[in-house]
């Protein structure tokens, strides 16, 4: 079931962002850094991220009959653009839509909002990430660096046309 997140939800969204981090970037920067991640600190950006009312951010979760958290997305607006912040699944339920399923519902909200251009910024050998993204219909539009430490990665920025209706 997808859900709108609260406030009241940051620990779970702490806790699986730390555990893909650690499980999906373990090739791509280095060890001490993934084991490095604080829990704590995690949770001040999400908070942060959901209080800043000038880029209208969401986070839309996917929870289980259980009410186990499987996976997240994250977005935000940007000058009429898009952003899908983050978009995370669960390493034991990757696989099975979810992450697809997380996506439509980031883009029919921007559909609402009446935006025509949605972009995300992924890891480039993220391979699998990259893929999803690809598959989905992004096109890739620019690449920038981020650093990690004192290691950097390459990430690509991959874009999506909204097709708005005419309502």
């Amino acid at each position: 079931m997808i859900t709108l997140a609260t406030t009241k939800d940051i620990q779970d969204i702490a806790t699986l962002y730390k555990s893909s981090w650690q499980n999906t970037y373990k090739e791509l920067v280095p060890e001490d850094y993934l084991q490095s991640l604080s829990t704590k600190e995690i949770q001040t950006k999400w908070q942060l991220f959901l209080a800043d009312a000038h880029t209208s951010p969401n986070i839309y979760l996917y929870r289980d009959h259980n009410q186990l958290l499987l996976g997240f997305i994250a977005i935000k607006q940007e000058r009429h653009i898009g952003e899908i912040y983050a978009l995370y699944v669960a390493k034991e339920a990757k696989g099975k839509g979810i992450g697809k399923l997380l996506f439509q519902t980031a883009m029919t909200y921007f559909e609402t909002l009446r935006i025509g251009q949605v972009r995300i910024w992924v890891m480039q050998k993220n391979y699998p990430a990259v893929a999803f993204y690809q598959h989905l219909g992004g096109i890739l539009e620019q690449t920038r660096t981020s650093t990690f430490d004192t290691y950097t990665v390459i990430d690509e920025a991959y874009r999506f046309d909204v097709f708005l209706s005419n309502t």
